[in-house]
């Protein structure tokens, strides 16, 4: 069977090397079969330090390890590929990105965070619907909660509550929590589904604490730790009267093996892994836990435009 091809849109993400390593590579030990990453359009962010600083740099290693070929613009990779994955990490950048390669009508696979507003978000659903083009967006993260609650739980009862723990990592240009605050979202939604009706955050010394009330009474918790305390990931969940801890795999490989194998189905099948409406719904659950922090603590709805309940 004839390889498809796939596009980068972005080289200032490690995720571009590692994809290419699992999907390029025969011999890796999780290699995902069917697909192969044939160019990439470099891009990056001259006002952003994190991506000025490698894009080059990943850029050269896909090159030289992987047998990938640089093209010039996003138009060049949109119109010689199957599929594309825009992977450029200035979340800024996204909505102007994905309307040069949208209008190809290929499918896109979109790195978290979709967008980092509601606004773009939107904008960049509307463009998706206008010219066919389906996209999927999605956290490794949300792969290793999914893994961990499949180990501990077999019988398919609710969690009525969740709580995980992680890493805030803030980059000034990608706001408050879209940077590595969508890690725990994701996580959360994974757990409880995308109903999430008010959100609450409070900002502690160690910690913000960001507290989503789900329809039928549950209960989302992410508690956002400074980086300085690791960044070891954690959950736990409780379905009727049991609390369980969930034993997330540190290794991450793992994780970005089944987020590229579901891109893969994807971009055979047009069909998201993770519907649209819960991206979204994901995106409106981090502009409501920022809302609430500069609120005071006031709970906030997701819906909308985030106003105060």
């Amino acid at each position: 069977m004839k390889l498809r091809t796939i596009g980068l849109i972005g080289t200032d993400s490690s995720h571009a090397t590692t994809f290419a390593g699992l999907l390029n590579d025969p011999n890796y030990p999780l290699h995902v079969p069917g697909y192969r990453i044939v160019t990439a359009w470099p891009g990056g962010s001259p006002d952003f330090p994190l991506s000025a600083s490698r894009v080059e740099t990943i850029m050269g290693r896909l090159e030289t390890e992987h047998g990938v070929v640089r093209a010039t613009s996003p138009e060049e990779v949109a119109a010689s590929c199957d599929a594309l994955m825009l992977l450029s990490i200035d979340g800024r950048a996204r909505t102007e990105l994905f309307g040069r390669i949208v209008p190809y009508g290929k499918p896109v696979f979109i790195d978290k965070p979709l967008a980092i507003s509601v606004r773009d978000a939107a904008e960049i659903e509307a463009l998706a619907r206008a010219h066919g083009a389906p996209i999927f967006s999605v956290s490794a993260l949300r792969y290793a909660v999914q893994d961990a609650k499949r180990r501990v739980s077999s019988a398919g009862a609710p969690v009525v509550e969740a709580t995980v723990g992680g890493p805030l990592q803030i980059e000034p240009t990608q706001s408050i929590y879209y940077w590595y605050g969508i890690h725990l979202a994701e996580m959360l939604f994974a757990l409880l589904g995308p109903d999430c009706l008010s959100v609450t955050t409070e900002r502690c010394d160690e910690y913000d604490r960001i507290v989503g009330e789900w329809a039928g009474g549950r209960t989302g918790t992410a508690i956002c730790r400074h980086p300085e305390a690791g960044y070891v990931y954690e959950a736990d969940i409780r379905i009727g009267d049991e609390r369980t801890a969930l034993p997330i795999d540190p290794d991450f490989n793992i994780h970005y093996a089944g987020l590229v194998a579901d891109a893969v189905s994807f971009f055979d099948t047009g069909v998201a892994p993770v519907p649209l409406e819960e991206t979204l719904a994901i995106i409106r659950f981090l502009e409501a836990a920022e809302s609430s922090l500069h609120a005071g603590g006031a709970p906030i709805s997701p819906f909308g435009d985030a106003k105060r309940l």
